[in-house]
């Protein structure tokens, strides 16, 4: 950084920024030092992870003190499949990157290619701290994907009661996922344990 180098150079345009594959790697003594610089510049191709996607934030919580990170990230990047970041952290249990990310601007009700929000991921790997942020944050909880699949729907459907019961206390309900569907999920209910739905 000191030699004036360029902290973007990509040798060719389908090749990868170093700050990505630092973190692809795992390098994150690298991603703090690459942070640092103001010219650093995050992947910004569609349908390519960038550095927020891939950053395991619980191994390296150093890079949320980094204010400037959160001007210059693509905070919304549909990556992968149109995942988000913060459908990344949410899917991966995060509650660090998950706060961060909201904390920086990042759009709570963004889907996937399959229509699913940061939400719908939490609800379907069962990840109640995640989902406490997502709804204290104002998640939406009535979110439809393509399939037409609620948070809750999710949530029920993994067999994840305590998931069910945030979801449930928060006021999520059964309406928009259609009578058959609602049936499957009561009989379901019945096993996750004391759920009124």
């Amino acid at each position: 950084m000191r030699h004036r180098a360029n902290v973007n150079t990509r040798g060719d345009p389908k090749e990868l920024r170093p700050i990505t594959i630092a973190a692809i790697g795992g390098d994150y003594g690298s991603m703090k030092q690459l942070m640092k610089s103001p010219q650093i510049k995050f992947d910004e191709r569609v349908g390519m992870n960038t550095a927020l996607h891939l950053t395991n934030f619980d191994k390296v919580p150093e890079i949320t003190e980094i204010e400037s990170a959160k001007d210059r990230a693509i905070l919304d990047h549909p990556g992968f499949m149109g995942r988000t970041p913060l459908i990344e952290a949410a899917s991966m249990g995060s509650p660090l990157a998950t706060r961060w990310l909201i904390g920086a601007g990042a759009d709570k009700q963004k889907v996937c290619y399959a229509g699913m929000t940061p939400l719908h991921y939490a609800s379907w790997r069962g990840e109640p701290e995640i989902i406490e942020i997502l709804i204290q944050n104002g998640a939406n909880l009535e979110a439809v994907d393509l399939q037409e699949r609620t948070p809750l729907f999710l949530a029920v459907e993994g067999g994840h009661g305590h998931a069910v019961k945030l979801l449930v206390q928060a006021g999520a309900k059964l309406e928009k996922i259609g009578k058959r569907r609602e049936m499957i999920v009561k009989s379901r209910a019945e096993w996750l344990g004391d759920i009124s739905l």
